[in-house]
């Protein structure tokens, strides 16, 4: 099945990305790589362009000058080995990313989103897509992106069926996607509100959609993309490899730092664990973390 780990900010970095990839995804996205901070060639930026060990890896990235994006691709990006294609973010809700006339910003400046789209497309060197949204305020903007980013030369499209004023709030308009996507001769992929693997095969049952996209619904969850329940054992297991990966690359303190928002959610959904939940937020070191796994663990087992 077609279903793809979809760019979180904060949350698909190479740690959980290596995670996700023991479940055989179609493909993968990274998180926002900002174009005018690598002109400028900021170090934390620089990091991000680690290329990926997992397979189907996509680079996300935005901006809002279409000289420096087309300069980036060709001087640093093209040279990028590993990731299969470069994704344009046009539907980030930020208010500071909308604020520098990016991500969902480009909504209300389409002729900025074409050129954009164009001068990446005419520099890059692998294919190159386009992730928007299905409008700004209480519009349908996305369809005429859509169709711009397509006479632009986007080789597909990502479609999150959310308007920019809603961020994630309400239901994703999968109805709007799935026109959207009779409407488009490219690709389209859907995303939005995609917490089961049932929920994923449903959209895609229309055939009119390339791929899904899932994102909050594999936060703590890579097992979705298998469609299984794990164990707590397996749960715990893949939670420790993951704070291993995560203190690899980002060393001890950072590391702890960056687990905690993913260890309450490998921890979401479990019987009597607030106080878990709790002690994994104030443990310090890995040995910590672990012990308070363990403890938890033999607690459902012998309560």
């Amino acid at each position: 099945m077609n279903l793809y780990l979809a760019p979180l900010a904060g949350y698909t970095d190479p740690c959980y990305r290596a995670i996700v990839d023991d479940f055989h995804p179609a493909g993968m996205v990274t998180e926002m790589v900002s174009m005018r901070a690598l002109y400028y060639k900021d170090k934390k930026t620089l990091k991000m362009l680690t290329p990926p060990r997992e397979k189907n890896t996509s680079l996300q990235i935005f901006g809002d000058d279409p000289q420096i994006m087309e300069t980036c691709v060709r001087e640093y990006l093209n040279h990028l080995p590993g990731f299969v294609a470069f994704e344009i973010n046009m539907g980030c809700p930020a208010p500071k990313i909308v604020k520098s006339r990016s991500g969902s910003g480009l909504l209300l400046d389409q002729d900025r989103a074409f050129e954009i789209i164009q001068r990446v497309k005419e520099a890059a060197n692998r294919p190159v897509g386009v992730k928007t949204r299905k409008g700004f305020h209480e519009d349908e903007l996305g369809m005429d992106l859509a169709l711009r980013a397509q006479e632009a030369g986007a080789d597909y499209l990502v479609i999150h069926g959310r308007t920019r004023d809603m961020y994630y709030e309400g239901k994703s308009d999968w109805d709007f996607i799935h026109r959207l996507a009779r409407e488009v001769k490219i690709p389209v992929y859907g995303n939005g509100d995609i917490f089961t693997i049932q929920e994923a095969r449903d959209r895609l049952a229309a055939k009119d959609l390339a791929g899904v996209y899932i994102g909050r619904g594999a936060i703590g969850n890579p097992w979705i993309f298998q469609g299984i329940q794990p164990s707590l054992e397996e749960r715990i297991r893949v939670m420790m490899d993951h704070l291993d990966k995560a203190l690899a690359y980002y060393g001890e303190k950072q590391g702890i730092l960056e687990m905690r928002k993913h260890l309450l959610a490998y921890m979401k959904g479990l019987k009597s664990c607030k106080e878990v939940k709790v002690a994994l937020m104030r443990a310090k070191d890995r040995e910590e973390i672990r012990q308070i796994l363990l403890n938890y663990q033999e607690d459902q087992i012998h309560p």
